[in-house]
């Protein structure tokens, strides 16, 4: 249970760290390596972290290694719950 919410809890973290990154516009593709850095995730965890993220629908995910991510509408959602924007 532990490790599940700790994945939820890196998951919320890169999407709003990627929603101050981007200032929560749509359609705003980043890497995802400088943005999982930035939140101290290392190449596992960030991976992890995204899958999540996409299976929440709050990621789209583009191209292989290095891919590419943006919020979706409930992403961009979810950042403003947890804090971002307000």
């Amino acid at each position: 249970m532990a490790e599940a919410s700790q994945a939820f809890t890196r998951a919320r973290a890169l999407c709003v760290e990627l929603a101050r990154v981007t200032g929560a516009r749509p359609m705003q593709y980043r890497l995802v390596a400088p943005i999982a850095q930035s939140i101290g995730l290392d190449a596992a965890a960030a991976d992890a972290a995204v899958t999540l993220a996409i299976e929440q629908k709050w990621l789209i995910r583009s191209g292989e290694r290095p891919h590419t991510i943006r919020l979706t509408d409930e992403g961009r959602h979810l950042t403003i719950i947890n804090g971002y924007g307000r």
